[in-house]
């Protein structure tokens, strides 16, 4: 079962409780939730902070399944290991929250390869604003158990990246057309710029948004 869990806190150092802030009618969150719906079913990862009965309530009322596991906020890799094992999710697709316009067609292809005749531990697309990840629970769990360095418990998967010589893994970014300005939501900028790309009817097709961008 291959199933995409995303990552959700209220805590931000830049833009504190930014996965819900307003995006044209819709909380960031709800936009990334969404859009990821149409490729795979969705778990929401939530941290434990200030504000995280916000996201439950949000997830609730969407419908989405959530889990909220009992660690650190920062050790995001525990949270994506203790609701793989509750759930029995053997494949995933990582994706973060505060990637509103996360677009299919990178999920797609990230599962496509992932899923094809060539195995692989790691998949990864790693665009700011639309990257994803597929990754196999055994790795995940390899890295659970060893890593140590607080920088791979918070970004997950740099452990498996680094560590090539024992996992399998294809980056996809090095031949994508790769945008000049990012559109991950990490300041206000960053959001008045995705603000500006759904008021422009940019955010259906990853081509016509890059080409916009480098125009812009």
């Amino acid at each position: 079962m291959m199933m995409a869990i995303i990552q959700a806190r209220m805590s931000s150092a830049r833009l504190p409780g930014k996965v819900l802030a307003d995006l044209c009618g819709k909380p960031v969150l709800q936009w990334c939730i969404e859009r990821v719906q149409t490729v795979l079913p969705v778990v929401v990862a939530i941290g434990q902070d200030d504000g995280q009965e916000e996201i439950q309530r949000l997830c609730t009322d969407l419908g989405v399944d959530w889990d909220c596991p009992n660690v650190p906020v920062s050790d995001v890799l525990s949270r994506y290991y203790y609701t793989m094992q509750k759930r029995g999710i053997y494949h995933v697709i990582r994706i973060t929250s505060d990637c509103p316009l996360v677009f299919p067609e990178v999920i797609r292809k990230v599962c496509d390869t992932y899923n094809g005749p060539v195995y692989y531990d790691y998949v990864g697309y790693g665009v700011d604003g639309t990257d994803c990840e597929a990754v196999f629970r055994l790795p995940l769990e390899v890295t659970y158990w060893r890593a140590a360095d607080r920088s791979d418990r918070e970004h997950v998967t740099t452990y498996i990246r680094r560590n090539q010589e024992m996992f399998h893994c294809k980056d996809l970014t090095r031949t994508s057309r790769t945008p000049k300005h990012l559109f991950s939501v990490d300041t206000m900028e960053d959001l008045e710029l995705c603000r500006e790309i759904v008021r422009g009817d940019l955010h259906h097709e990853l081509g016509d948004l890059i080409e916009w961008l480098q125009k812009r």
